[in-house]
């Protein structure tokens, strides 16, 4: 094997790793921003109001929604 092409594989295995490093940091923020919203949420009241979060969680929500369909796109889900 040539040193270029072991430096290709090599560069390669990198960036699936910082591929992969950055969609588990994705993920980590996704589920903080699902715990911070599923806490908002009382089981006794049946539907779930969403126009009912203050506007900061409505922010994450969103945020929610757009990286979701981000990842998705990507087909990380």
């Amino acid at each position: 094997m040539t040193d270029e092409r072991f430096t290709a594989i090599i560069d390669s295995l990198r960036n699936m790793h910082e591929y992969q490093v950055e969609t588990r940091k994705r993920v980590e923020n996704i589920e903080a921003l699902l715990t911070r919203v599923v806490n908002k949420i009382d089981p006794q009241k049946e539907p779930f109001d969403i126009s009912k979060l203050s506007p900061l969680d409505a922010g994450l929500m969103a945020h929610l929604q757009e990286e979701a369909a981000r990842m998705s796109k990507r087909n990380d889900l």
